[in-house]
């Protein structure tokens, strides 16, 4: 692997975006980007955290073999790791996709919509910790993101939910982009449907308070 951006990374940022480039043995898809993007972001606390048990499918498909001992000699165990709850990550898909309508950016952002609906029919959703943490998420996204327009003092991003459902904005992106990344492919109705319970359990605010005072 190779880092293909060294000028574009440097120290001291709160956001980094670091691109990795490999060599491709499969024929790629015409939305594919040639290299894998990993992100770094220190702004946000991530909250709340559970500890976790982190694996790969090398070692998933090594235990199923019973090949222990190749586990064991390449150091594939797993290991146990605090991670943001699906809830917070649920809150912050929603905000997203809110925010990138507002500003009418809907070119590869199609696959939060995707994310939101393999989230919401986990059935992993705790709807009483969303109550309890979306205030505070709310103020953090509104105090470090000049980005998060749907955050804004005044913003009604529960109506916003409801015209993305009504109107289909990410449709055409869904359709084009995202169906030809993801493993299980879903329909965009499917999908948006998710969307639509999420905007009638009245998950999102009505209006935003104003916290940078």
């Amino acid at each position: 692997m190779e880092l293909l951006n060294h000028n574009d990374v440097l120290s001291r940022k709160d956001h980094n975006e670091y691109r990795i480039g490999f060599s491709n043995h499969f024929e790629k898809e015409q939305n594919t980007v040639p290299f894998i993007i990993v992100e770094t972001i220190v702004v946000y606390k991530p909250y709340p955290v559970k500890e976790m048990e982190v694996s790969n499918y090398i070692t998933k498909y090594l235990n199923k073999n019973n090949q222990m001992n190749l586990i064991k000699q390449y150091h594939l165990e797993p290991f146990k790791m605090l991670v943001q709850t699906i809830e917070r990550t649920l809150i912050d898909k929603l905000f997203a996709i809110c925010d990138y309508h507002l500003q009418k950016k809907y070119f590869r952002h199609s696959r939060h919509i995707y994310d939101l609906h393999k989230m919401w029919t986990s059935k992993l959703i705790d709807e009483k910790l969303i109550e309890n943490i979306i205030d505070d998420v709310i103020k953090d996204r509104q105090i470090h993101g000049k980005q998060n327009l749907s955050c804004n003092p005044g913003e009604n991003p529960q109506s916003i939910l409801h015209e993305i459902v009504n109107t289909n904005p990410y449709k055409e992106d869904y359709e084009s982009v995202t169906t030809t990344l993801v493993h299980q492919k879903l329909t965009y109705l499917e999908c948006i449907e998710s969307i639509n319970e999420i905007y009638n359990r009245g998950i999102l605010p009505t209006i935003i308070k104003n916290y940078r005072e």
